[in-house]
C-alpha cells in the first residue's frame, strides 16, 4: 500500500464517531472525513479559515479526546473568542465571512489550545501534563487500534489523499506508521504545534519520538512546549493576522 491508500484503508475501518450530514455545503468525502474524524462537540464550536479548516478540526478533536479526556473547554474557549472577535467586527461595519479575523487561521486554533491548557494545570501549580493525565491519555490512545483492509476502493483512496493532505510534506514520512485514529490525531497535533511554535528543541524531540513510532510520546511533548509557548500576547498577535486571505 502506498500512503493514500494506507490513509484511506485506515479512515474506512474506523468506527463512526456520529451519524451527521452536512449534504448543502460538503461533500461526500468531507462528510465522511467528519464522521470518522471529528466529534460533534469540535465541529460545533470551531470556526476556522477554509486552507486551515480539516486539519484543525482533527487537532483539536484529539486534543480534546485523547489527551483531555473528553474536556471540551478548549473547545468552548476558543468559540467565545471566535464569537468575541465577530461582535467587533460587526461594531466596525466589518462583513469578511470566511476572510475575517475571527475565522481563525490553525496558529490561534494551536495557541489558544496551548493557553487553555496552561491555564487548566497553572492552577495546581503544574507546568507539564501530570503522570496520572498521561496514564488516563494512554488508556484511551489504546482503545483506538483499527484492523486495515488491503485493498481499497477508489472513493477511499480519495479520502485517503483528503487526509495525506493535513500533513505537512516532512512529516508524512510517519503515515505508514499510522495504525489507528489515535495515531493519525497524534501525528496532525504534533506537526500543527511544530509549525506554529518554531521551536528547535521541540522539533528535535517530537522527530526523536516518531522515529520510534512514539506517536502518543510525539504529541505529549509537543504539548509540553506548547503551553510554554503560548501567551496572550501571542493569541492576540496571530488574532490580527487573521484578515490575511488564505
Amino acid at each position: 500500500m502506498n500512503e493514500v491508500e494506507h490513509l484511506g484503508a485506515l479512515v474506512k475501518n474506523m468506527t463512526d464517531l456520529h451519524q451527521r450530514e452536512y449534504k448543502i455545503r460538503y461533500n461526500l468525502h468531507e462528510n465522511l472525513f467528519f464522521r470518522k474524524l471529528v466529534s460533534p462537540q469540535v465541529l460545533d464550536k470551531l470556526r476556522a479559515k477554509p486552507l486551515d479548516y480539516f486539519k484543525s478540526l482533527i487537532f483539536l478533536d484529539y486534543y480534546t479526546r485523547i489527551l483531555s479526556d473528553n474536556d471540551f473547554s478548549a473547545c468552548d474557549n476558543i468559540e467565545t473568542l471566535s464569537k468575541a472577535v465577530r461582535d467587533i467586527e460587526r461594531e466596525k461595519g466589518i462583513a469578511n465571512a470566511e476572510n475575517g479575523a475571527s475565522y481563525f487561521k490553525l496558529e490561534t486554533v494551536v495557541l489558544e489550545t496551548g493557553m487553555c491548557f496552561k491555564q487548566k494545570h497553572a492552577q495546581a501549580g503544574l507546568s507539564k501534563i501530570p503522570k496520572n493525565e498521561i496514564t488516563g491519555a494512554r488508556r484511551r490512545y489504546q482503545q483506538d487500534k483499527i484492523s486495515l483492509t488491503r485493498k481499497i476502493e477508489p472513493f477511499y483512496e480519495g479520502l485517503g489523499e483528503m487526509v495525506k493532505c493535513q500533513i505537512s510534506e516532512p512529516m508524512q514520512r510517519y503515515i505508514p506508521g499510522i495504525k489507528s485514529r489515535a495515531d493519525l490525531g497524534a501525528l496532525i497535533f504534533s506537526d500543527s504545534v511544530i509549525a506554529v511554535i518554531k521551536n528547535k528543541k521541540c522539533t528535535q524531540e517530537v522527530v526523536a519520538m516518531l522515529e520510534c513510532k512514539d506517536y502518543l510520546g510525539a504529541s505529549i511533548t509537543a504539548l509540553d512546549y506548547l503551553a510554554s509557548e503560548s501567551s496572550p500576547e501571542r493569541i492576540k498577535q496571530s488574532i490580527l493576522q487573521n484578515n490575511d486571505k488564505r
